[in-house]
C-alpha cells in the first residue's frame, strides 16, 4: 500500500518549526517537533507547506489569499493551516544562491519568546521553542 506523502510529516499539533537549511547534501528543509525532534527533507519548503494544507483539505493559494484580505497586502503572512498549526513566517537564513528560500515558519502554539540576534544582519531573528532549543 502506498503511503500518502502528507503522512511522512509530523501531526499538526507536534510541528514546532519548518525551516530552510543548508547541509552536506545542499539545501533542504528541517521540521522541528515539540518533543525536540528534527527531521530533514530534501523537498522544497513550498512542497511541505502544500502537503500540510492538503492534508487539512485546504490549498496554500487560498490560505494566502484569505490572509491578504484579512491583513492587507503584506509579503510574508501567517498561514493558518489548521487550528493546531498556525505558521508565523520569519527570515532565518541568508541565501547562498539567488532564489533560495530564506523564510522559515514557526508554529504559533510553540513559540515561547522571540529574540533579535544582535550579531546577525538586520532582519534575522530566532524563536525559543518549548524544548529550550533554538532551531
Amino acid at each position: 500500500m502506498k503511503q500518502d506523502n502528507a503522512d511522512i510529516l509530523a501531526p499538526d499539533e507536534h510541528i514546532a518549526a519548518i525551516l530552510p537549511i543548508y547541509d552536506e547534501h545542499g539545501r533542504g528543509v528541517a521540521v522541528y517537533t515539540s518533543g525536540g525532534g528534527r527531521r530533514i527533507y530534501s523537498l522544497r519548503l513550498r512542497t511541505i507547506l502544500t502537503r500540510l494544507a492538503e492534508r487539512n483539505c485546504r490549498t496554500l493559494p487560498l490560505i494566502r489569499r484569505r490572509m491578504r484580505l484579512f491583513l492587507g497586502g503584506r509579503q510574508e503572512l501567517p498561514l493558518p493551516i489548521s487550528p493546531q498549526l498556525v505558521l508565523i513566517p520569519c527570515k532565518v537564513i541568508a541565501p547562498r544562491v539567488k532564489g533560495d528560500e530564506t523564510i522559515g515558519y514557526f508554529s504559533l502554539a510553540h513559540i515561547r519568546a522571540l529574540h533579535t540576534l544582535p550579531h546577525r544582519s538586520r532582519g534575522h531573528a530566532a524563536a525559543a521553542l518549548p524544548s529550550g532549543r533554538k532551531p
